[in-house]
């Protein structure tokens, strides 16, 4: 079982098939390791927008036992390093809403009327602008 089908199929209860894109493909993964364990993974898609370069971070899962000990930040981080020296101006996410002061710590801000409901769950649309490179 992956880390993604560990934390949205089986924990979340969303269907499988929901979990299935061909982003995944594409994207750029990080994967995060507790000695020789995968416990934490998430991947970035850089895309373009009117004029800039924009990354949407996703699909951030880390498995129970390991949240709260910074994991996600440095995951967060790691992502947006590699976006920055790819250019990306724009960092764009889909957490749940109950993320948010997680995400607002990282510097995202909510974007209003963007909410939507996936399987049952309250997503919200936050986004972080960058203006230097690494």
């Amino acid at each position: 079982m992956t880390i993604q089908q560990a934390v949205f199929v089986k924990e979340q209860g969303i269907p499988e098939i929901l979990t299935l894109d061909e982003i995944n493909d594409r994207a750029t993964h990080v994967i995060a390791f507790s000695e020789d364990t995968v416990v934490g993974t998430a991947r970035l898609d850089i895309g373009t927008g009117p004029g800039r370069i924009v990354a949407t971070i996703a699909r951030v899962a880390v498995l129970p036992e390991h949240r709260g000990t910074g994991l996600g930040k440095k995951m967060i981080f790691e992502l947006e390093a590699l976006g920055r020296r790819a250019g990306v101006q724009i960092f764009v996410l889909r957490p749940h809403d109950y993320l948010e002061p997680f995400y607002a710590g990282l510097g995202y801000g909510r974007l209003p009327d963007e909410d939507h409901v996936v399987a049952g769950h309250r997503l919200i649309t936050m986004e972080k602008k960058v203006t230097v490179p690494i």
